[in-house]
């Protein structure tokens, strides 16, 4: 007979998102920014840069764009504040979190601090599902040094670059994962035309805040906080481990489209 196919390379490693690296948020860091003072020069992140491999353009802080830009921008945060909460009334996974937060004053509350972290990193739809987790646990201040140490230290911030080559890097590096771990799930989605950025979009620039449980989703948080080496891939996979018979009952691209948020 003859010989078994070689088993499938492994997937190349990740780009320095994801990655331990050095730095933390403090008051020195961002303080400035939290009171509302906008200065040039380097923002936070250890000394000689902060350990981003960006694999593309990074994005910009509000200060660095034009008038016209970050009005359209401040516009659209401010509406993402209310939809998010909006999108989460409407999940039963999220009912009790929903009551805890979307109260007015929360809602305000979210806006000061990504008002505050856009003088960092402009603003990008996620960041407002990734602020109002910091917001349950810690206060103002707390979270908008959370989500600026998230975004900047911890390299989240590549995945809003403009040209989104920072999140097509991470979901081909996913792909790559997927393949080897869950080969079946991988050709039948490959097969219905489910990329994995269909669906990694989400998973990555929320935190999975919006597609797991809120438990589940305070635990990812954890994870990726604690620099656990590709947290977000390896979570991303566990799903896809779980809800592989569901998937694979899904026949049609139509069915997929439809369907795999309720199964994932």
């Amino acid at each position: 007979p003859p010989p078994p196919p070689p088993p499938p390379p492994p997937p190349p490693p990740p780009p320095a998102l994801d990655r331990s690296v050095s730095g933390s948020a403090t008051d020195d860091d961002h303080g400035d920014y939290w009171k509302g003072e906008t200065t040039g020069g380097t923002t936070g992140g250890a000394a000689g840069g902060s350990g981003i491999s960006t694999r593309g353009s990074q994005r910009t802080r509000s200060s660095e764009l034009d008038p016209e830009t970050i009005k359209y921008r401040d516009e659209q945060r401010r509406m993402d504040v209310r939809r998010s909460f909006t999108k989460l009334t409407e999940s039963s996974l999220f009912q009790s979190w929903v009551h805890a937060i979307s109260s007015e004053e929360r809602m305000e509350a979210l806006e000061r601090v990504l008002k505050a972290t856009s003088h960092l990193i402009s603003y990008a739809q996620g960041m407002n599902y990734i602020g109002a987790i910091f917001l349950l646990e810690v206060g103002e201040e707390d979270a908008f040094a959370l989500l600026a140490w998230t975004l900047k230290q911890r390299g989240l911030g590549v995945l809003y670059a403009g040209d989104c080559q920072g999140l097509l890097d991470y979901c081909k590096f996913f792909e790559g994962m997927v393949a080897v771990e869950v080969p079946e799930v991988h050709k039948h989605l490959q097969e219905n035309g489910m990329t994995t950025l269909i669906y990694g979009m989400e998973w990555f620039t929320t935190l999975f805040a919006v597609s797991l449980r809120q438990d589940l989703s305070l635990m990812v948080c954890d994870l990726f906080l604690a620099q656990v080496d590709d947290a977000l891939m390896r979570v991303g996979v566990a799903v896809l481990k779980v809800a592989q018979p569901e998937l694979l009952s899904l026949e049609s691209e139509e069915d997929l489209l439809m369907n795999y948020k309720q199964v994932s």
